[in-house]
């Protein structure tokens, strides 16, 4: 596993979609697994106006908060 380490979730998120485009490109991205919360979105918007085909993709779409219980006040139930 190769750990990549950004200042900023914008740079983590055009990172990863560099890593995204080229695996598509390459025909090589078969499964995705897609987190929920805020750090992600600049990647997903990434995805939603490039012109990728991620027809033949699977999608693994995570919550971390299933299961947990509710946070505690200016908690994130951790």
């Amino acid at each position: 596993m190769k750990i990549i380490t950004a200042k900023t979730a914008t740079e983590a998120s055009a990172r990863a979609f560099d890593i995204v485009n080229e695996l598509m490109r390459r025909d090589q991205l078969q499964v995705m697994g897609l987190a929920t919360g805020s750090t992600p979105l600049d990647l997903y918007k990434q995805i939603c106006e490039s012109n990728l085909d991620f027809s033949r993709c699977t999608s693994v779409n995570l919550d971390e908060y299933v299961g947990r219980q509710p946070p505690r006040p200016k908690g994130r139930g951790l």
